[in-house]
């Protein structure tokens, strides 16, 4: 399972509640109350409240791979065995969860995500024989544009 620990003196904070599969990529909310992690055994997108470590939503997610959290916003990306990056809102409602503020697609499982210090960037590692996907992504999140870097 997951557990939280303060920096200053390593003491646990909260354990999490797990169910189903191991979570994995856990990445903290902008504002760093929630917790988010992935279960691709189930395919699910995983919530914790920091505090104490209740699971509050567990929300279906299309060939989840990797997870990570772009800075300064409240989005997170999923990297999918289909080849996409998903683009969430981290606060949207079951519902509106289910649908990607922003999609990017390329060939092959992206197999690890890494997003620019400062928000503005994404890549994707996609295996050892294919170069990397990198695209700008830029604010507000329903409406960026994409620029394919090469």
């Amino acid at each position: 399972g997951l557990r939280a620990y303060r920096t200053a003196d390593r003491m646990p904070i909260s354990d999490f509640e797990t169910r189903g599969g191991m979570p994995i990529y856990p990445t903290f909310s902008a504002d760093g109350r929630i917790v988010h992690s992935l279960n691709y055994v189930e395919a699910n997108l995983n919530q914790w409240d920091v505090a104490t470590g209740r699971l509050l939503r567990v929300d279906p997610i299309e060939c989840p791979m990797y997870l990570v959290g772009i800075p300064g916003s409240e989005r997170l990306a999923i990297g999918g065995a289909d080849g996409t990056v998903r683009i969430y809102l981290e606060a949207l409602s079951p519902a509106d969860r289910r649908i990607p503020a922003l999609t990017l697609r390329t060939p092959g499982t992206v197999h690890a995500l890494a997003v620019s210090p400062d928000g503005s960037a994404i890549a994707a590692y996609r295996g050892d024989q294919e170069p990397l996907a990198i695209w700008r992504i830029n604010a507000p999140p329903r409406t960026s544009s994409l620029v394919r870097i090469r």
